[in-house]
């Protein structure tokens, strides 16, 4: 009985032990409302003096504790919208924040592995760089999701998907609405209220507006550059042009079909390899047998985006008129005897069964010239239709490079109807579908009014 009653006790100093440290974690940190991330404030915030000299040019901002919390998490549901999914996490990131010294103080983040899982640190400064701050937490979230299944090795994110994910979510918040991402402790109080206001001045149509804007005026890098950046191409100058290319890069990727899935499968196979270049092609060998043709396709996408006029793009409706018109050839029909033939258009899948070889490929050639061109000015929704259609036909006419058009059937020399052709028809009714699923309601006609108005009242 003796021992029953101590063990009660015990149990009851444990439990009353195991109750209390939730309040006693919960009184030195700042949680979020998900509870994955927590804030550690600094036991002795930066200057004043020093914090107002460095927000008053508006790239640095301060960093409140229980603002903080709701930045962290606003990124994080961004950062999910992205990828396609929603928002999870296994892992618990704490901050830690400091008091900042001098305006190039960094950041440092480290990874532990538990018996319980992986759990993250990220000591930062209480004022820091906008870009650096968004970096920052766009990185740890990322380790968090590519080490869901690490053993013992943390994953190493690659310096092009931190930077063009981070730049990318920054001009997709401004896009959605979503301007606060990174939420400052209020500046003024009116009406016993403290208030942070701020103004926006224009209206963006497009998340890749000013990477365009960038990267025509300054060359692109290469897929080497990204993957390999030299230190010079992240100084406080160059950068933009490393962030509006790494941008770039990511929001091509997402635009396949299956991009969100790959770079799913793309985290999860990091944490397995010492090169990040060999989860890459895992992940993306459906798009790319080698990273060579990564490098041949990254080079056809540069050089698409930076002859683009992304602010003078036609409506979706004009940009489907003008598609269909393109897919459409002209031919003339015969009806004997010495009538004028007349004079109408068929689609590509007539021109494949019905042409010779070597008129299937001067109509294919200008075709594809034609496509390359739209592609410049369509509207962003059909731009994915328009790049199925250009690599279909790309594909056709680079396997008909080889192939003898005509070759003798039993007496005659008929039309060799190869492989290639067929497929490409298959390709083109499967694009025909989409198309005509795609294509935009007529408009609503109003009603006429009599040119007599009187006659409305007869």
């Amino acid at each position: 009985m003796k021992t029953f009653a101590t063990l009660a006790v015990m149990l009851a100093l444990l439990g009353r032990a195991v109750a209390q440290t939730p309040a006693r974690e919960e009184g030195q940190n700042t949680r979020s409302f998900s509870g994955q991330f927590f804030v550690h404030a600094a036991h002795a915030p930066t200057d004043p003096a020093l914090a107002a000299r460095l927000t008053a040019g508006g790239n640095y901002l301060q960093l409140d504790a229980a603002l903080l919390t709701v930045s962290c998490e606003r990124i994080k549901t961004l950062l999910w919208r992205k990828l396609g999914d929603k928002p999870s996490w296994r892992g618990r990131i704490h901050l830690y924040l400091r008091a900042t010294r001098a305006g190039d103080e960094g950041v440092r983040m480290v990874s532990e592995k538990f018996s319980d899982g992986w759990r993250y640190q990220v000591q930062l400064p209480d004022v820091i760089e906008r870009a650096r701050f968004l970096r920052a937490i766009v990185q740890v979230l990322l380790v968090e999701i590519g080490n869901r299944n690490a053993d013992e090795r943390s994953t190493e994110i690659p310096v092009w998907l931190v930077e063009g994910i981070a730049t990318e979510l920054h001009a997709a918040g401004d896009m959605a609405g979503e301007l606060k991402l990174l939420l400052t402790p209020p500046e003024k109080t009116e009406a016993e209220l403290k208030l942070t206001r701020f103004n926006v001045n224009e209206r963006r149509t497009n998340s890749l507006y000013w990477a365009h804007v960038v990267l025509a005026s300054q060359p692109p890098l290469t897929f080497e550059q990204l993957s390999w950046p030299a230190d010079d191409q992240l100084a406080t100058e160059a950068s933009e042009v490393y962030q509006s290319s790494a941008q770039l890069l990511v929001d091509r990727l997402l635009e396949f079909k299956d991009g969100p899935a790959c770079f799913h499968a793309f985290l999860a196979e990091l944490s397995k390899h010492l090169n990040w270049q060999i989860a890459f092609q895992k992940a993306f060998h459906v798009h790319f047998q080698s990273m060579l043709d990564v490098e041949k396709w990254w080079a056809v996408e540069v050089s698409h985006f930076t002859g683009r006029e992304l602010e003078r793009t036609w409506s979706f409706a004009e940009s489907w008129r003008k598609l269909d018109e393109l897919i459409h050839a002209p031919v003339n029909v015969h009806t004997g005897g010495e009538a004028q033939p007349l004079r109408t258009e068929v689609n590509l899948q007539t021109i494949l069964r019905s042409a010779n070889g070597l008129e299937q490929a001067d109509v294919f050639r200008q075709k594809l010239t034609s496509l390359d061109s739209l592609r410049l000015r369509a509207a962003p929704e059909l731009v994915g239709l328009v790049d199925d259609y250009r690599r279909a036909i790309g594909t056709y006419l680079q396997k008909q490079a080889g192939t003898n058009p005509f070759l003798p059937f039993r007496k005659w020399h008929g039309l060799v109807v190869n492989r290639a052709a067929r497929e490409l028809a298959r390709q083109l009714d499967a694009l025909q579908v989409r198309r005509e699923a795609l294509r935009p309601a007529p408009p609503t006609s109003e009603p006429q009014l009599p040119t007599d108005v009187s006659a409305a009242f007869r």
